[in-house]
């Protein structure tokens, strides 16, 4: 074999090698996967930031017409009770995974959405609205136990103030359901339970504010945001916080309670010479009202101011 033969097999060995290796490294690389994208966090909630952007600590959908896209016509307005995105288009906005119309709604410091009170937003922990007017909560304390004073926040409602909270003063013949979440009384304590300058309601005073926040809707207005069985909670719209209370009887030994988290009932006064109890329940609208004239019944109190 002459020198220019060998040299020229050198050389397609050497070719054949490096098209072996080249081979070899690219069907490696594919085996490789790709480096990790860089994640992102809102709320201690990881997302995609194509599909998402985060804003002060709230996911807001991009694009789709019933979404918010941030844009330079968008603008982000929040205080420390709320956020919200005010669009130049009508969009929904994201309240911790709830899609709310950033027009009329706003998202709260409890992560509850509510609706603005004449387009304004407010703190619903210390405010509540009425004919489209962020009023404040008013104070009632009640000291007459030493050992258990209360303060209850009030509302107004056409020039009537209530307790915002259903009373809870132990004295007289009264019944607690889990370890006094709920106190109840019978006719006679309930009478003259309340507080110097407040009392029981009558009958006129609970048809009175039915009548002004919503009459056959007015149970969902003041029903309390949770606490109701099967999806009854109300909207709350004047922070009366009805909350499902039940009722009691003491008609043996032993208090036996009925549909707590079903019902709330409250003495309302005296019609036709005999005491009435105002109800709403979790799967209706509206608030009732029967006379009640049952020995051993127990209802909650809510009082309102003389």
């Amino acid at each position: 074999m002459n020198q220019s033969s060998r040299y020229t097999k050198e050389s397609m060995k050497t070719s054949i090698f490096l098209i072996i290796s080249v081979v070899f490294a690219v069907s490696l690389s594919s085996c490789i996967p790709p480096p990790p994208q860089p994640l992102f966090v809102c709320g201690g909630i990881a997302y995609d930031n194509k599909t998402y952007n985060c804003v002060e600590g709230y996911l807001i959908i991009r694009g789709s017409s019933s979404s918010i896209n941030i844009s330079s016509s968008d603008t982000v307005v929040s205080s420390s009770s709320s956020i919200i995105i005010s669009s130049s288009s009508s969009s929904n906005a994201i309240c911790k995974g709830i899609a709310y119309n950033s027009s009329t709604q706003f998202c709260a410091a409890d992560n509850e959405v509510y609706e603005k009170c004449g387009g304004k937003i407010y703190s619903p922990s210390a405010e509540y609205c009425y004919t489209n007017n962020v009023l404040k909560f008013g104070t009632l304390t009640d000291n007459r136990d030493k050992n258990n004073i209360k303060t209850y926040k009030t509302i107004t409602i056409d020039n009537k103030t209530w307790m915002a909270k259903d009373l809870e003063y132990r004295s007289g013949k009264f019944v607690c359901y889990n370890t006094c979440e709920y106190i109840l009384y019978d006719w006679e304590t309930a009478e003259k339970a309340c507080p110097a300058g407040w009392r029981m309601p009558s009958y006129d005073d609970w048809a009175h504010l039915v009548s002004k926040t919503g009459g056959s809707n007015a149970g969902k207005k003041l029903k309390s945001r949770s606490g109701w069985n099967d999806n009854g909670n109300g909207t709350d719209d004047y922070g009366f916080g009805a909350k499902p209370t039940g009722h009691a009887s003491t008609g043996t030994a032993v208090a036996v309670y009925y549909d707590v988290g079903k019902t709330g009932n409250w003495w309302g006064g005296i019609n036709g010479a005999r005491p009435y109890k105002w109800s709403i329940s979790g799967n209706s609208d509206g608030i009732g009202n029967i006379d009640w004239n049952v020995p051993g019944a127990y209802f909650a109190v809510r009082c309102v101011k003389d």
